[in-house]
């Protein structure tokens, strides 16, 4: 079975891309996300579990630049030297995707 952080991780992927769960989810007919019940779930974990990690490797999460490879088409580079040492290392993480698409970039390839 996978690591339940990330099923969990990418169950949370799955409900932000349907936003409604009844228009498509893969989950809609296994008693497990019913948040208007209450009631607990007599779910077939590892089914969901199966489902999760299928939608996940249909849907890849997308991958942005680093916010230094992106200055550094503006010749800005962050060094651990410099001034911006702090950030270094978050400066090498790639960018979230709110970021991004502020400023218009594109997931990378693969």
């Amino acid at each position: 079975m996978a690591e339940y952080i990330e099923v969990m991780k990418q169950k949370r992927r799955m409900c932000n891309y349907y936003a409604l769960c009844i228009m498509g989810c893969p989950l809609n007919d296994i008693d497990f996300c019913n948040k208007n019940s209450g009631e607990k779930t007599n779910a077939d974990f590892p089914e969901v579990e199966r489902r999760v990690m299928s939608w996940a490797a249909e849907h890849p999460e997308p991958v942005y630049p680093s916010i230094a490879k992106y200055l550094e088409q503006f010749g800005i580079t962050i060094r651990r030297d410099g001034s911006l040492e702090a950030d270094f290392f978050r400066a090498n993480e790639p960018m979230s995707a709110d970021i991004a698409q502020k400023l218009g970039i594109e997931p990378k390839e693969g």
